[in-house]
């Protein structure tokens, strides 16, 4: 990431309603919380389109315990690319770079359930659910579960082949 990328994740994080209740628990975020590395962010990337640079998204590596061997992966892509299987290249760059580059064994993402489309994507790339947290989050207006999800570096490497990554 860099500088003059803060405006437009700016942008993205504060318009879209679906990125601040991820990323923000609801709360509307205030530009430096959003540029601003968070402590807990391990490493970062702006997903761009190839074609033009543009930017279309954004993808981290949180939380990362690097004696134990696993992080949780978070991202979000513009509003009018998130149907597009292509943006999610992006997205699988940040797996291969932490199980390949990094040495990480597993990858975990906690997708809430108002994010059916991105539980039925992880697990189609080789994520297994390995926990439901039932009305874990309140956002919306209603309370909503939380799904812990998992990729061991093996099944990357299966499904990763299998995709042609």
């Amino acid at each position: 990431m860099f500088p003059q990328d803060a405006t437009w994740l700016y942008e993205l994080f504060s318009e879209d309603p679906e990125a601040y209740r991820w990323r923000f628990r609801e709360a509307q975020p205030g530009f430096d919380e959003v540029v601003g590395r968070d402590r807990n962010t391990f490493c970062e990337y702006l997903i761009t389109n190839v074609s033009n640079g543009e930017p279309i998204g954004y993808t981290a590596a949180l939380n990362a315990d690097e004696r134990a061997g696993h992080t949780t992966i978070c991202g979000i892509l513009h509003p009018s690319l998130r149907s597009d299987f292509r943006a999610a290249e992006g997205f699988a760059l940040l797996l291969d770079d932490l199980f390949m580059r990094l040495g990480f064994r597993k990858v975990y993402a906690e997708v809430f359930s108002f994010n059916h489309s991105v539980v039925r994507a992880l697990l189609l790339v080789g994520f297994c659910e390995e926990a439901l947290l039932k009305e874990h989050c309140f956002a919306a207006g209603q309370l909503w579960d939380l799904h812990v999800l998992s990729l061991g570096r093996s099944d990357w490497l299966e499904h990763s082949r299998r995709l042609g990554i």
